[in-house]
């Protein structure tokens, strides 16, 4: 975390710090919240479970954690676990800006799709894999607007051109959704 604070000192606004959080430490995550919190700092993640060592963020440890990113009005960056914790996760914390990562391929979008459907405070980033398929952000946006979206690149893991791409360059994309997506919207999100 102190890594990613030295990181916004070099690269100013062109960095927005995200940092993390663990369920084996629930005292000192929330203390990592509150602290983050006075430096300006509103994304926690991309929190990995299974990189991290962990595994469902619908626990009672992660309860309490993400009950304090909440009043703190955090945005937390979460890498999809299985379809139930997911779900879970969204229904457990109706309130939090939870960011859920890469809209996956047909059955995991559809799955994503039917989860934005629990809480308004659910959005999806586009990193990862599932926009090469032609039409799935129409059909996304046409359910649920384009304010729901946010670009995202997951570098350095992929190319970063080819998420650009598969929203600038979509001819089925609106010129005014293509600034929501790419910008405003995270933008509102992080409160910049």
């Amino acid at each position: 975390n102190n890594t990613a604070l030295a990181l916004r000192e070099v690269y100013g606004d062109f960095y927005i710090p995200g940092f993390h959080v663990h369920p084996e430490n629930v005292v000192g995550s929330c203390e990592e919240i509150e602290r983050m919190k006075g430096l300006g700092v509103k994304l926690i993640g991309e929190l990995v479970p299974y990189f991290d060592n962990w595994v469902n963020y619908a626990t009672p440890e992660m309860d309490e954690i993400l009950d304090t990113a909440e009043a703190c009005g955090m945005v937390v960056s979460a890498h999809p676990s299985s379809d139930e914790d997911m779900d879970e996760l969204v229904c457990r914390h109706p309130n939090l800006t939870i960011v859920g990562a890469h809209p996956g391929e047909y059955g995991e979008f559809e799955r994503n799709m039917e989860r934005m459907k629990l809480s308004e405070n659910y959005y999806l980033d586009l990193s990862g894999y599932g926009l090469f398929r032609h039409g799935m952000l129409r059909h996304a946006i046409d359910l649920f607007g384009a304010d729901r979206f946010l670009f995202g690149s997951d570098y350095p893991t992929c190319n970063p051109a080819m998420y650009i791409g598969g929203v600038v360059n979509d001819p089925l994309i609106t010129d005014t959704e293509i600034e929501k997506i790419m910008s405003l919207n995270a933008k509102r999100l992080l409160g910049l």
